[in-house]
């Protein structure tokens, strides 16, 4: 767990917000058969566990800081502005 957020935003499909959330640095792609989760890494965390995750879901993103995963949500959420307007961020509880 760690600190967890909605992305908002209107539009695209799930493949068109999977493709910008491949493209955003620091990203690794880990697919499932229900799911595709997108890992972001420091340069020095060698663990088990990303600094954060990104799920392209319905209506957005969810997003969730491990710890040190803040650059990675500012990164992240610029490069959806960039693709698709405007959008909304919220803390989940």
């Amino acid at each position: 767990m760690g600190f967890e957020y909605s992305l908002r935003f209107a539009g695209p499909n799930r493949d068109s917000v999977e493709e910008v959330l491949a493209k955003s640095p620091g990203s690794e792609r880990t697919s499932f058969e229900w799911q595709t989760r997108f890992e972001f890494r420091e340069a020095s965390n060698h663990g088990e566990m990303p600094n954060a995750t990104a799920l392209a879901e319905e209506g957005g993103v969810y997003f969730c800081d491990h710890g040190g995963g803040k650059a990675f949500l500012g990164s992240v959420v610029a490069r959806l502005v960039e693709h698709f307007g405007p959008l909304m961020v919220a803390e989940r509880e």
